[in-house]
């Protein structure tokens, strides 16, 4: 695994978030963001510690990716934001930096770390999440080229590989359940048109064309669309019950903070299966207890799917290293960027001339890409030392310039610790994380007061 770099920008990039492999579906939805949520997260936060970030909130995890100075910003913020306990997520969550934190994003986006391996709607809610941040002012270059990175990864995957070829998505599985029960012309209700709605509306018109499907959602607009698009029927909120009286399945893939279906609802309907795709669960509870109803959930119809994935799995060896390569094409574009900027401030500090070009700097920096990329932490510092060292060997002697480099990098460690920074009056987590109150972490997550 590449090693977190000792003090170079993106050692400050963190992601906490808690996903489906320590925490089940029941534990996931009091993680569950919805747009709505992260909105007011975007517009509300006035912390000087947390300027840049981005929420990641899917049905496999929900994960806060942001440019901080400590891990606890994002560990309180993500606390604050959903209903569970900093105990929980300590115990089923986890927290990367720097180098890991940028190949688990990289892995994300590639849908090797998906419930369903090569799962194809991973790269839309990507791209949806960050340019919701990015519209409430919540991105900047550094994390626009680390989400473009992982774009173009998806493509690469998607085009060269049989990976994600999009038939083992979650819309996909619900499609193969209706099949398997036989009906000719199954009567379906499609409640919600969010992305996993939009999704699994294309798949049921492309693998069910017989089916008689209704569509109902709260937006107008989306309805429009939907019955443009793909001649269905299509309902306003107000008239579910009226299309559950009409209907054998009904597909739930609405964000609702409570449940949308229940029991009563379904009570004059013939309605005997059902498909709960939210996250948080909007089929209430008493309707997965009741034997009369056969309802599947995320985690029920992945366990279906991945009893036919060996195929797919093959494929693993091949997208982890493409993965890897685009990881260590960011990280390699980070080394460059802080070279460059260490140069500058070089030759501003002992006045020098621009004739070292940049490209003489970029071929030496090419010459040492492998030891920056694979060596121990401590390395790196080496040598960005050892690049501007030799850019200006003949401008001056060695000695000099290694005494202002590592007066440079005091400026730098001052300004950017990776564990430790000046107090923040606007943060509220600067009781803990800039004072280092003493118990460690949990004990202070205990202390601290919202």
């Amino acid at each position: 695994m590449i090693q977190p770099g000792s003090w170079t920008n993106f050692n400050r990039l963190f992601v906490v978030g808690i996903n489906f492999k320590k925490a089940d579906v029941s534990h996931r939805n009091n993680y569950a963001i919805s747009p709505a949520q992260a909105m007011q997260a975007y517009t509300l936060n006035n912390s000087d510690c947390l300027q840049h970030f981005f929420v990641l909130s899917t049905c496999n995890r929900t994960e806060i990716y942001g440019l901080v100075p400590c891990k606890y910003i994002l560990l309180h913020f993500l606390n604050a934001c959903c209903q569970g306990t900093l105990d929980e997520i300590n115990e089923l969550g986890y927290v990367k930096e720097g180098d890991e934190a940028v190949e688990h994003f990289m892995t994300v986006a590639s849908g090797l770390d998906s419930q369903i391996p090569g799962d194809y709607e991973i790269s839309a809610q990507i791209k949806t999440a960050f340019q919701l941040a990015k519209e409430h002012g919540r991105t900047d270059g550094y994390l626009e080229r680390l989400v473009n990175q992982a774009l173009q990864l998806s493509k690469i995957v998607k085009n060269t590989t049989s990976f994600s070829d999009g038939t083992l998505s979650v819309s996909y599985a619900v499609t193969q359940q209706i099949k398997k029960t036989g009906m000719d012309s199954p009567r379906i209700a499609l409640v919600g048109l969010g992305e996993i709605g939009v999704l699994t509306l294309k798949n049921l018109k492309t693998y069910l064309p017989q089916a008689d499907i209704h569509v109902v959602n709260r937006s107008e607009e989306k309805l429009k669309e939907a019955a443009a698009a793909h001649q269905v029927q299509t309902h306003p909120l107000s008239d579910l019950q009226a299309v559950l009286s009409l209907s054998d399945f009904v597909i739930v893939c609405t964000t609702a903070p409570q449940p949308v279906i229940t029991k009563a609802m379904l009570a004059t309907s013939p309605v005997k299966f059902i498909f709960d795709l939210s996250i948080p669960q909007n089929v209430a509870p008493e309707v997965y207890n009741d034997p009369l109803y056969k309802v599947m959930d995320i985690d029920s119809l992945s366990k279906e799917i991945n009893k036919t994935v060996d195929d797919r799995l093959a494929e693993i060896p091949k997208v982890k290293k493409v993965a890897r390569e685009k990881a260590i094409e960011f990280i390699e574009w980070t080394g460059k960027r802080d070279l460059m900027s260490l140069v500058r401030n070089v030759r501003n500090k002992l006045n020098l001339d621009t004739e070292v070009s940049n490209k003489t700097i970029s071929a030496t920096y090419s010459q040492y890409a492998s030891h920056f990329i694979e060596g121990e932490p401590g390395r790196r510092r080496e040598l960005l030392e050892t690049l501007v060292v030799n850019s200006f060997q003949e401008k001056i002697q060695e000695t000099a310039i290694r005494k202002t480099i590592a007066s440079l990098q005091t400026e730098v460690y001052a300004s950017h610790p990776s564990n430790d920074h000046s107090r923040k009056p606007a943060c509220f987590m600067a009781n803990l994380c800039c004072h280092k109150e003493s118990g460690g972490y949990r004990a202070g997550l205990q202390n601290h007061s919202c």
